[in-house]
């Protein structure tokens, strides 16, 4: 048994939390932690009357000694407002104080069989049942919008499917409004719409009939420009919200400055092999499997990092005047991991990035290092010299929809060149990265996307089919 003193965000499992209604709950299994703030278990709970036990539970503890009650008392107060307007939302069966007053919590059934919206989303094999599963969630969010309810951090783990149900999680950001207005609801749909990779948009604005029939009721149909406005307003916020992320200490990074060195991991690739590399990556690419690139400005290893294939790219410095020139500015190193971040916010396949390392003297900044995963594959200039492929058309379309995005978002790469296409299996990936940037400036990304296209027809004859199309879209810039 626990003691009265338990750490709950870091407590061996299992460990049992008393409620101050005698109920007590054994945790055994943490689904998600903020330290020293909040902890959410998944276990059982035992009534202190008997009358049944062994229920499947969910427990979200809140930690935080001077805020546990204020925290407490927002989700407490959104799960009564989801109850009072019929919200299909899990049964609580205990909300209040754990009996040691260390904590408060909020126990609820669980729902089985389940899957939180975002996994079933990401598992989806057809936009049948991509639309399918929108429908639901679209349906869901109208039901709150006409109930005078808005989820004001809406995101997609805040929903949970089982059946044919769609359940509502998260109270403590549920507002309730008596009048809803038409700006509140796009606002919010808009935010929901945001969520997903761009290349759904089509499939969500399909759906907005269907939130106007069952949504709030100032909505129309002569608003869908307006939403489709705020959706990209809110897909706006959110990149810059993200790329800020990036580069500090968080849930998912870990960011470490010194004053001889910077360092960034994510945290899903965390370990002591990690470790090793970026205390000292030159060893590593010394000792490396394969040189895939060898040149003044830098230099590209395949590695093995524990039982992970992984690329290491360090930037080098040429001469002293390099130096001078680089020290006040973002290393390439640091451009490129912002630039695979924001590629990947946007659905734009490359490889994933992994880690960061700036050698440093202060604010001075010096050789840089960018790991990412390994991606398997030949170029896309190997790939078209091939003869009767079979996978020509998918690996054209793909191409076709990763230079359409940069297009969209007013990407320019900076060396568009076939060679930094890698391709597997029919789909395309998009590779090195540093010298990419988004414009703000419609005329100056006009003539750089203009430079993309040119570079990237240079790798093939003007009758070719993989000529016709890229060329087609420079003239649709």
């Amino acid at each position: 048994m626990a003691s009265p003193s338990i750490n709950y965000d870091e407590a061996p499992l299992p460990f049992s939390v008393t409620l101050e209604n005698g109920d007590t709950v054994q945790c055994r299994q943490r689904v998600r932690v903020i330290p020293h703030r909040r902890a959410v278990c998944a276990g059982t709970v035992t009534s202190a009357n008997k009358s049944s036990d062994n229920n499947q539970v969910f427990i979200k503890l809140y930690i935080d000694d001077s805020r546990s009650r204020v925290h407490w008392q927002r989700e407490h107060d959104g799960l009564q407002l989801l109850a009072e307007k019929e919200i299909v939302t899990p049964e609580v069966l205990y909300s209040g104080a754990t009996k040691d007053g260390k904590a408060h919590a909020i126990v609820s059934r669980a729902v089985t069989p389940s899957s939180e919206f975002l996994d079933l989303w990401q598992s989806a094999v057809d936009n049948n049942s991509r639309e399918k599963l929108l429908g639901t969630l679209v349906s869901a969010v109208a039901q709150l919008h006409r109930s005078g309810l808005v989820q004001h951090d809406i995101h997609l783990r805040n929903f949970l499917v089982s059946g044919e149900a769609i359940y509502t999680l998260d109270g403590s950001d549920i507002i309730s409004h008596q009048s809803m207005t038409k700006s509140q609801a796009l606002s919010n749909l808009g935010l929901l719409a945001a969520q997903f990779e761009p290349q759904y948009d089509d499939l969500f604005v399909s759906l907005f009939r269907q939130y106007v029939a069952e949504g709030c009721a100032a909505v129309s149909e002569s608003d869908r420009d307006e939403f489709i406005c705020q959706r990209d307003q809110q897909r706006d916020r959110r990149k810059a919200k993200y790329l800020q992320k990036i580069f500090r200490q968080s849930t998912a990074f870990s960011a470490q400055q010194s004053f001889t060195a910077r360092t960034i991991i994510s945290k899903r690739y965390d370990s002591p092999e990690l470790t090793a590399l970026l205390n000292d990556p030159d060893k590593f690419i010394a000792a490396s499997e394969k040189i895939l690139k060898q040149g003044n400005s830098s230099t590209v290893a395949l590695i093995k990092v524990g039982d992970r294939n992984m690329v290491i790219k360090r930037y080098n410095i040429k001469s002293p005047w390099h130096a001078v020139s680089r020290a006040l500015r973002p290393t390439r190193a640091a451009v490129s991991w912002r630039n695979a971040h924001m590629l990947s916010f946007y659905g734009i396949p490359t490889a994933a990035p992994v880690a960061m390392l700036e050698q440093r003297m202060g604010p001075l900044r010096g050789k840089a290092y960018f790991v990412c995963e390994y991606q398997p594959g030949i170029t896309a200039r190997d790939f078209f010299a091939q003869e009767g492929s079979t996978e020509t058309g998918p690996v054209l379309s793909a191409m076709q929809q990763i230079v359409g995005l940069l297009q969209r978002f007013r990407i320019a790469h900076g060396d568009m060149k076939a060679t930094n296409f890698l391709v597997r299996n029919g789909r395309v990936w998009l590779i090195d990265l540093d010298g990419m940037r988004q414009i703000s400036s419609p005329g100056t990304f006009h003539r750089a996307h203009q430079a993309d296209i040119m570079r990237l027809l240079q790798n093939w004859e003007p009758g070719s089919r993989q000529y016709k199309l890229f060329h087609g879209m420079r003239e649709t810039v």
